[in-house]
């Protein structure tokens, strides 16, 4: 049995960001419609499916995972709203590093998962869905992509009192 050694690296916000936006696209957009499809249906079943390995500035590699959570799903999921979803996403991801605005995101205490904002938001079927997308580093040599579907009503109520 081998044993692997795994050291931390510190990454910033927006290189991870660049890096969720360009596998959102490579995903589900930048490649043949049935890959894509495959990719939905496995992450329907609930499975946690390996995307790629991302080769790190000093020559290590981390293998690129994604998962969904649906917890918060309003209505049916379907290929048509993930796309959607993640299409808004990586439009929204694309604005905040091509302006250079700030980096927006949640973390949690331990600081081991980043939900980077603003979340989708769409509609279909009559339901109102917001989609996050977070990476969680607390796996020794995997970064895995969290798409979570949150609550959208508490994004109205921050609508509300923005306006």
């Amino acid at each position: 049995m081998s044993s692997r050694s795994y050291q931390t690296q510190q990454v910033s916000e927006t290189v991870l960001l660049n890096v969720l936006a360009t596998i959102l696209v490579k995903s589900f957009h930048d490649c043949p419609r049935v890959e894509a499809k495959q990719r939905f249906r496995a992450l329907e079943e609930g499975k946690r499916i390996f995307l790629t390995k991302w080769q790190m500035e000093d020559g290590t590699s981390v293998d690129v995972t994604m998962r969904l959570d649906r917890s918060e799903l309003r209505g049916p999921l379907n290929f048509s709203l993930l796309r959607k979803l993640t299409g808004v996403l990586v439009t929204n991801f694309a604005t905040i590093l091509k302006e250079e605005k700030p980096v927006r995101t949640l973390a949690t205490e331990d600081g081991t998962q980043t939900m980077f904002m603003p979340p989708a938001i769409g509609m279909q079927a009559g339901h109102l869905n917001a989609m996050g997308a977070a990476v969680h580093t607390g796996y020794p040599g995997e970064l895995v992509v969290d798409l979570q579907f949150l609550d959208p009503d508490q994004f109205r109520q921050q609508e509300a009192v923005a306006s």
